[in-house]
């Protein structure tokens, strides 16, 4: 789940025959309507509100994506990346994650975003 920036919007997954779907709502859970169809877990907004982190955890597609909330497009930031959960930096040009692995304390890592915006 994700907030917008300004606090007007959320953005809900949901899993349904193993698909999974993105809802936007008005916080206050009023006006919920479908977003994107097959598409991640979202873990936050841009800063501006214009783009959204999503995780996928398995299969061909794992990785971290980038989601414009204008076109509603699924980019890959990080593929093969499978994580538990991403935030952009304050000011937006960096995500942070964190990497488990069995019997290691977790990796934290913020690359650089070197995609448009």
């Amino acid at each position: 789940m994700a907030w917008a920036p300004d606090n007007k919007k959320i953005y809900i997954t949901s899993i349904v025959a193993s698909k999974r779907t993105v809802w936007q709502a008005n916080a206050d859970g009023s006006q919920v309507q479908k977003f994107m169809d097959d598409c991640c877990f979202m873990a936050d907004a841009s800063p501006d509100g214009k783009r959204l982190l999503g995780l996928v955890e398995r299969g061909d597609d794992a990785g971290i994506y980038q989601v414009s909330v204008a076109d509603k497009k699924r980019i890959p930031l990080l593929p093969g990346v499978i994580t538990f959960g991403a935030h952009y930096s304050p000011d937006g040009r960096s995500v942070i994650y964190a990497i488990s692995a069995r019997f290691r304390s977790p990796s934290i890592a913020r690359p650089s975003m070197v995609t448009k915006r």
